[in-house]
């Protein structure tokens, strides 16, 4: 179910935009002025952990090291772990895809790129929070062939406004000469914690967030955003369409 219709879309999401008093134009950063990438994951609340890597070249390839692990023990006191463990060796196309990425600049939600398909939507059907009947099952597999009810939703889920404001994830790119550049995405309640703040520019593509997550060794993380993605929709279409037409029904 490819979808390439792309919604404009207005400022839904406060973030704060992070960048170094030595902060540079990210469209003139090119792989080889790079010399490390810093990333930052941050969970959800007080007791959330925080995880902090670097990947730097080594003898031509790209690896990634967990440097910090912030948490909280039983106690409430908050536990540094500052072992520098070897997490994985980023393939070159996938370091390359992530400096082209922190320079996009198109604010669009391109239904596309989440590359869900009906299947996908069926799986996320069934994991539904409340109990639909078969009958109902049946008309939301027809209705998520429709673009204008799949994509308003999709919107909905991916744009939607949020408690939580505070970023998830941070990708600080520092170059050869020593400049700096930090995008930041969030929040994590969000399906691939979109959008992600790029200078003034809020960007909803859910591969930057993807390739984030993998170059840091979680190589899941597309899969199971995907499948809370799809169960999000999944809710708000039996929400918004078929329970009203119960309502309506007298049912």
């Amino acid at each position: 179910m490819q979808r390439t219709l792309k919604f404009a879309i207005g400022t839904i999401l406060l973030l704060f935009t992070v960048i170094t008093n030595k902060a540079f134009s990210q469209s003139n950063i090119k792989l080889g002025d790079v010399s490390r990438f810093e990333f930052e994951i941050r969970g959800n609340g007080k007791q959330g952990t925080v995880k902090k890597y670097e990947a730097i070249n080594e003898h031509s390839d790209w690896n990634c090291y967990q440097v910090a692990l912030e948490t909280i023990d039983a106690k409430g006191t908050k536990v540094t772990d500052n072992t520098r463990r070897l997490v994985k060796a980023i393939p070159p196309f996938i370091v390359n895809r992530l400096v082209k990425l922190s320079a996009k600049k198109d604010s669009g939600i391109d239904a596309s790129l989440f590359r869900i398909q009906q299947p996908d939507m069926a799986k996320g059907l069934n994991a539904v929070s409340v109990k639909i009947a078969p009958d109902d099952k049946l008309q939301m597999l027809k209705l998520f062939k429709v673009d204008s009810l799949f994509n308003k939703a999709l919107v909905k889920n991916v744009a939607g406004s949020s408690s939580d404001s505070k970023a998830s994830h941070l990708l600080t790119i520092i170059t050869k000469d020593q400049k700096t550049y930090t995008i930041e995405a969030g929040p994590a309640s969000t399906p691939y914690a979109l959008p992600w703040q790029i200078g003034n520019t809020k960007v909803y593509d859910p591969y930057l967030s993807s390739i984030f997550e993998f170059a840091c060794g979680n190589e899941q993380y597309d899969r199971q955003q995907r499948e809370i993605l799809c169960t999000k929709i999944a809710a708000s279409i039996y929400n918004d369409v078929i329970v009203p037409q119960k309502q309506t029904a007298g049912l």
